[in-house]
């Protein structure tokens, strides 16, 4: 029982953050306007009754997450080159 078999390479946290730590870090202001643009798409679904409601709840809980845009919103794909 003391040996476990894994299929997959363990990785650690400290390796991830390894990782990605080169990774370009967007400045207080883009990420303030990427949230005013999130919150500016949300805030016109909110007025569509209903349907909109579920619209605007699902983007904001799967905005950063959609495969169409490579996991970053709206608001982030804004301030892109």
């Amino acid at each position: 029982m003391g040996d476990s078999i894994y299929i997959f390479e363990q990785t650690t946290l400290m390796e991830v953050i390894n990782e990605y730590s080169d990774a370009p870090q967007a400045s207080a202001g883009n990420r303030l306007l990427a949230a005013i643009i999130d919150g500016l798409i949300i805030g016109a679904l909110f007025m569509i009754p209903v349907a909109g409601w579920f619209a605007g709840l699902a983007y904001e809980l799967t905005k950063d997450a959609l495969p169409f845009l490579d996991g970053q919103s709206f608001g982030k794909k804004s301030d892109e080159n």
